[in-house]
């Protein structure tokens, strides 16, 4: 009984996959007369400030990458230390990986900021130049 189980399961799986690719080959074979072949909504050129933001993003990376080392840290070597209660119930390891979460949404909001500052500052100089 197990085996037949097992062996309807197993066919069951085969033609489930037949049937997603026969969507799949329906679905995109005629993807392009769906396509709207347009060009891109903004004319891209050169991005003087490129640099910067990659600088600012090699430093968030590794100010991110030291909190969740000190994360890992604690659970490999002290991992007892992750279940003390710390706020409101919470042990140490909800609280510091919400954190952690919470950090990184934080640091992408300062990337975007700065980023956008360096593009305002750094393009505009050009696009002054080009006009004067």
């Amino acid at each position: 009984e197990y085996k037949d189980l097992i062996f309807k399961s197993f066919f069951l799986r085969i033609k489930l996959f037949k049937t997603i690719i026969k969507f799949n080959l329906i679905t995109f074979t005629n993807l392009n007369k769906f396509s709207m072949h347009h060009k891109p909504a903004v004319e891209m050129g050169v991005d003087n400030a490129s640099a910067k933001k990659a600088k600012l993003g090699v430093w968030f990376f590794f100010i991110y990458l030291f909190f969740y080392g000190g994360f890992v840290a604690i659970g490999v070597l002290n991992y007892e230390m992750l279940s003390i209660k710390v706020v409101a119930g919470l042990n140490l390891a909800v609280f510091y990986g919400m954190g952690l979460i919470v950090f990184a949404v934080l640091l992408g909001i300062l990337y975007n900021f700065f980023c956008s500052r360096y593009e305002d500052d750094m393009n505009t100089d050009v696009k002054e130049d080009i006009q004067a």
